[in-house]
């Protein structure tokens, strides 16, 4: 949440962020909360990075930075400490059944936004979680699978139903959608359709917070 580039500032360190899993709701149970969004694009969801740790170079003592994996000299690329922050990406990081190529983690999304982003609050948090929707308002989520289709009238775009980050504001659905909910003529057509495993993704985001909230429990009563 917070910028290397901030780490010398405690006041910005400390500054709060607004974070849809732990905020609440507006108290407005009249209201009906509306999230759309496309899935179906390999879509970046993490990095693996190397420290990099400055060394003594002997010409002039001058501290220099190396990767922390410089078993191949040919590949250390020495810079001026001041010139880059200390972790670099490992592209040598691959693992096919993690969907991990050259140091990226792949996973489901609009190419932008990886699937957890766009769909676990909508799908699970502001469904389940009393605190963070103390007034039940209803959440109706609506995901679009991407169907591009090259159209020689407008080859810049994925088609009438692509559901790329940028693209899906012309995705005929989306716009239908959106019409029904603005002006109230059949919106009671817009309901749930999840065509993700965004079920399965917020299962195991709720096992992980289990876990951790365990474990915080266990350090709290050895303290």
């Amino acid at each position: 949440l917070y910028g290397a580039s901030l780490a010398h500032d405690r006041s910005l360190q400390a500054a709060p962020w607004n974070d849809p899993t732990s905020n609440p709701l507006p108290n407005a149970p009249s209201t009906k909360l509306y999230c759309l969004y496309g899935v179906g694009i390999e879509t970046e969801r993490a990095y693996h990075y190397k420290k990099v740790l400055p060394i003594k170079n002997n010409v002039g003592n001058q501290n220099k930075y190396a990767s922390e994996q410089h078993a191949n000299e040919s590949t250390d690329t020495r810079v001026p400490l001041s010139e880059h922050l200390p972790f670099v990406m490992d592209p040598t990081v691959n693992d096919y059944e993690q969907n991990i190529r050259a140091g990226v983690r792949f996973s489901d999304g609009d190419i932008s936004v990886p699937l957890v982003s766009l769909g676990y609050v909508c799908a699970d948090t502001w469904r389940n979680s009393p605190d963070i929707n103390p007034s039940g308002m209803q959440v109706v989520t609506k995901e679009y699978a991407h169907i591009e289709e090259w159209q020689v009238n407008d080859p810049m775009r994925g088609g009438p139903r692509s559901s790329n980050h940028i693209d899906i504001l012309g995705n005929i659905d989306v716009t239908t959608d959106i019409i029904k909910i603005a002006t109230g003529f059949r919106q009671e057509d817009v309901q749930d359709q999840f065509v993700s495993d965004i079920h399965h993704i917020a299962a195991e985001v709720r096992k992980l917070k289990r876990l951790e909230n365990r474990d915080t429990e266990e350090l709290t009563n050895i303290m």
